[in-house]
């Protein structure tokens, strides 16, 4: 690509980018490699010459010690990028992905263009794809496309994509868009045909077979899956479809249980339980129907060379802020209640949520009340305990050797249950007020069998937060994802379904307490998340 000739040159500027059709639309991307220092002011002169208002970034700024893109919007503030001052006017982070509304003023237009002399695009990053292959969970990679598309304006320029070189995840995104929407027109996809048409404008986009094979993944939950994130005020009518076709016989909802079965549909065997399940850590669980999978489970320190020492029934839950947003796990045992003490101060976690009874033979009393209790270097003492919101919580200190001590406040709620509805919501802002006082830290959520409780917590707390953020909620991803973490939290249908309602409420008492106004609800209007398969 070729940028427009300015004053002062004699021939046009080259940029390494190249036009690339999407469907039903001939030059509906660009895509490009990632800004270096070098190429900045040429950069930002091509999002302004192409009227692009929305850029994709499919990498980090370093990954696995290698620079792969520099910096090209402004931390704070603004920067002036040769013609383009950069402002950032926001900043949201997520799990996988970070959202930035910059404005560009040009500074070389003349004095009869100056009514355009300010736009506003907006950046989404995608923070969570590996170096080398691909992401082992298509959900956010769908849910990042359909946010990132939908936020592009038709009447606007083309959509600019770019990763570190512009053609392998560059080529992946295009492809997988371009069929999403031809998969909306026409109920049909024809991946081969495409990727070989733009491969003509731009050489190897899609570089490798597993980018290849990831597409058709990507594609194919989303034709099983349909579009699952939900618009707050549609979510009424959407629960009612899915109970629609009840059969008295089975007691159940026919898409309720397909949707079920999608998001139990990971089945793992048994070597990916292999911690869990050596002779060492058997007697560590409270059931062997709650185990921690290797991929996913918390490890601790080694203490010695004692087999089974690292191992705690503790697994990483993503959230929406985080990767590792939750620590969900079981009710301490009397022999596992050091290394309970344990993870908590590894993890560095400064709130726990204890769903289970209190002080019964199956979840006995596992901290201190008046004596210090000391694991090893690590002591465990009783400071406060108090009320919020009707809330028991007891506040304790650890400390361990010379490192700053700490403060681990515990919120107590027992036998919480999601289908309270009055529960639900003082207590997710009991906690989320706590957790986003502090910096980021996992929160730590146990019921007794670190099972379905504590899995419908985080599923809550996350799905808050995208109500937040969206006024939209996508119910199905959050369980799926969840479930793909800790297989076998949803043992039913029912579990999903109650999912949904407590959600329901939520969304009614937060109506309650903001009313949305013109403003807010025209723009909910204007969701992408409007669109249905």
């Amino acid at each position: 690509m070729q940028l427009r000739v300015v004053p002062g040159q004699r021939r046009p500027e080259y940029i390494n980018a190249s036009y690339v059709d999407g469907f039903q639309r001939s030059r509906a991307y660009i895509a490009t490699q990632g800004p270096m220092a070098s190429t900045m002011p040429a950069f930002w002169r091509m999002v302004w010459e192409q009227r692009v208002h929305v850029l994709v970034m499919i990498t980090n700024l370093v990954e696995q010690g290698k620079r792969k893109c520099d910096e090209y919007w402004p931390e704070t503030g603004s920067q002036v990028y040769g013609m383009v001052e950069v402002l950032l006017l926001q900043e949201e982070v997520q799990a996988n992905y970070t959202v930035r509304t910059l404005r560009l003023r040009h500074l070389k237009l003349t004095r009869k263009d100056r009514a355009g002399v300010v736009r506003e695009v907006v950046q989404y990053q995608f923070t969570s794809w590996p170096d080398h292959g691909v992401p082992r969970d298509i959900l956010p990679v769908l849910s990042f496309i359909k946010k990132s598309s939908g936020a592009w304006p038709e009447s606007e320029g083309p959509l600019l994509v770019h990763c570190s070189a512009g053609v392998g995840r560059t080529g992946t995104y295009i492809v997988i868009d371009a069929m999403l929407k031809q998969l909306r027109a026409k109920g049909e996809i024809n991946v081969l045909s495409f990727l070989s048409h733009i491969r003509h404008q731009r050489g190897f986009l899609v570089q490798t077979e597993d980018q290849y094979a990831f597409i058709h993944d990507c594609l194919a939950e989303a034709v099983d899956s349909g579009e699952t994130n939900i618009r707050s005020s549609y979510l009424a009518r959407y629960i009612n479809s899915l109970q629609s076709n009840f059969t008295t016989e089975e007691t159940t909802w026919q898409l309720l249980q397909r949707q079920f079965n999608q998001i139990t549909a990971k089945k793992p065997v048994e070597d990916q339980f292999a911690a869990a399940t050596v002779p060492a850590n058997q007697l560590k669980n409270q059931s062997f129907d709650f185990l921690p999978m290797d991929a996913t489970r918390t490890k601790l320190s080694m203490v010695g060379e004692e087999e089974g020492s690292d191992y705690i029934n503790a697994s990483w839950i993503p959230g929406f802020l985080s990767l590792n947003e939750f620590l969900l796990t079981q009710h301490p045992k009397e022999a596992t209640t050091p290394d309970f003490w344990r993870l908590l101060w590894e993890q560095d976690v400064h709130t726990v949520v204890i769903l289970s009874p209190v002080a019964n033979p199956d979840s006995p009393v596992f901290w201190p009340e008046s004596q210090q209790l000391r694991l090893g270097m690590l002591s465990v003492r009783h400071t406060e305990e108090g009320l919020l919101s009707g809330f028991q919580t007891k506040d304790f200190r650890l400390e361990c050797g010379e490192s700053t001590p700490r403060v681990v406040r515990m919120v107590f709620c027992p036998e919480w249950s999601m289908v309270e509805e009055g529960g639900n919501l003082g207590l997710l802002q009991v906690v989320h007020t706590r957790q986003d006082n502090l910096p980021p830290r996992p929160l730590a959520v146990l019921d007794r069998e670190g099972g379905t409780q504590a899995a419908a917590f985080c599923a809550l707390s996350s799905l808050l937060r995208q109500l937040h953020s969206d006024r939209s909620v996508d119910i199905y991803s959050t369980a799926k994802t969840i479930h793909n973490a800790r297989p076998g939290v949803w043992l039913r249908p029912e579990h999903i379904l109650q999912l949904y309602r407590a959600v329901e409420a939520l969304v009614g008492r937060k109506a309650r307490q903001q009313p949305e106004g013109r403003e807010a609800r025209a723009k909910e209007e204007r969701s992408p998340s409007k669109a249905q398969y």
